[in-house]
């Protein structure tokens, strides 16, 4: 995908969740550089690349959760390497556990 069409993406989440949430990976799906991708989510989203998809990420992990998911796999599923920081990071993120969530 060339950088000049960037600006016609219209399904920002399903790329975030096919690039396992990885601002590399993304800028490597689109075809531009990490700077680029950087310029640009900066713009559209107010917030750094991996900032968003981590952002994001945890939204989908609270999806995950309404559907009972355990917190255990929803937290392998979407490429946490401890539990305990998944679980941090949403309750820092949502202000509530994700156990509340489920």
């Amino acid at each position: 995908m060339s950088g000049k069409l960037i600006v016609h993406i219209e399904k920002w989440q399903q790329l975030a969740r096919e690039s396992k949430f990885s601002a590399d990976l993304l800028a490597v799906q689109l075809g531009i550089s990490r700077r680029q991708l950087q310029r640009y989510t900066q713009v559209k989203f107010g917030r750094s690349p991996q900032k968003w998809l981590n952002e994001e990420r945890l939204i989908e992990a609270s999806i995950r959760l309404r559907n009972d998911n355990s917190v255990k796999a929803v937290s392998i599923e979407l490429g946490f390497k401890q539990v305990s920081h998944f679980s941090r990071e949403y309750k820092k993120f949502f202000c509530h556990p994700p156990s509340r969530s489920q």
